[in-house]
């Protein structure tokens, strides 16, 4: 709960503060709701961030991608529900502001985050996922007995 509360308050120190601040754009913004630095932040975190999973998940044999990805979508969903709430003020602030000027780029965190592992391991790691699957939904069809629970936590990441 300490911890919660100390990020809560940082989005709001930072989202409040009286200074000017400068947007990508190039345009300063005096004080209040200029949570753009720490939203542009965050992005580029999560982009870094899935893009070392990423690349340990392509070290992988094929037989432990699966459970490996299905283990950092697990950790990666439980995590971005917990920023969600951490940043609840910049959503509903800086967020909301950005989305009603009809900016394309913005979306709420929770969002942010989904939309981050789409790009950065579901549209990249297509071909090896596939692949996986595939080779499951062959061994079943053999006789095989498969695990169902795998293939499901993976669909379950897909609809998201």
């Amino acid at each position: 709960m300490h911890t919660y509360m100390g990020m809560y308050t940082a989005v709001h120190n930072i989202c409040t503060s009286i200074r000017m601040v400068t947007t990508l754009s190039g345009q300063p913004r005096p004080g209040g709701l200029h949570g753009e630095a720490l939203y542009v932040r965050l992005r580029d975190y999560l982009n870094d961030s899935l893009s070392d999973i990423a690349e340990k998940a392509r070290a992988l044999p094929q037989e432990r991608l699966l459970e490996f990805y299905n283990q950092q979508w697990g950790r990666f969903l439980w995590c971005s529900k917990l920023a969600n709430h951490s940043f609840r003020f910049l959503n509903r602030h800086w967020v909301k502001r950005e989305m009603d000027e009809g900016k394309k780029w913005v979306h709420s965190i929770l969002d942010l985050h989904l939309r981050t592992w789409r790009t950065a391991l579901l549209d990249s790691m297509h071909e090896e996922l596939s692949a996986v699957l595939l080779d499951l939904l062959q061994r079943q069809r053999n006789g095989e007995y498969v695990e169902q629970l795998p293939r499901k936590s993976f669909m379950q990441s897909v609809s998201e």
